[in-house]
């Protein structure tokens, strides 16, 4: 027994798969565009973002140096501002401290003290036993500030191992060694 050939006519149409490819192009290239305009966007956000924050932390930046400026005035030592800058500046190079950081502590102990020698040298101090304690710096500050000003209880509470009858004496010197 033969079996029977049935033949099917087909016809491979191609005019809708360029359609398809031509829509799909079209498609990619708006997709592509509007990532571009949206990159575009978020960019220009960023970057106002950006140039406002800098604004701003430079005015802050410009705020702490006229405090302490004023300060070192208040105090009788206006003619130190520039030798202090300096300092600080080069305290946060060798630091890593931000200045941000450094003019306020430095503005505390030198309100305690009244002496920018002695402010520079108990901001070292204060920057050691930060270091070594995990404190902030602000805390440190204000307790050494405090300690200056007559009041060592703070000092026993920054974790280091003071001697009670030292603290007691109220002798910076002392407790500062």
């Amino acid at each position: 027994m033969a079996i029977p050939e049935i033949l099917i006519g087909s016809k491979l149409d191609a005019k809708g798969f360029k359609q398809v490819e031509s829509e799909l192009s079209k498609l990619n290239k708006g997709v592509k565009n509007l990532a571009g305009a949206f990159g575009i966007a978020l960019g220009a956000r960023a970057m106002t973002t950006y140039a406002k924050n800098a604004v701003k932390a430079f005015a802050a930046d410009e705020k702490a140096s006229r405090s302490l400026a004023l300060q070192l005035k208040n105090t009788g030592n206006a003619f130190a501002a520039p030798g202090v800058e300096s300092y600080i500046a080069n305290l946060q190079k060798t630091t890593a401290v931000l200045d941000d950081n450094l003019r306020p502590a430095f503005q505390t102990l030198l309100t305690a003290t009244g002496d920018v020698a002695l402010s520079q040298k108990a901001l070292g101090i204060a920057l050691d036993v930060s270091a070594g304690t995990g404190k902030s710096l602000s805390a440190v500050t204000t307790a050494l500030s405090k300690g200056y000003l007559g009041q060592t209880t703070a000092l026993s509470k920054l974790g280091v191992k003071l001697d009670k009858a030292t603290l007691a004496s109220g002798d910076m010197e002392k407790i500062t060694q």
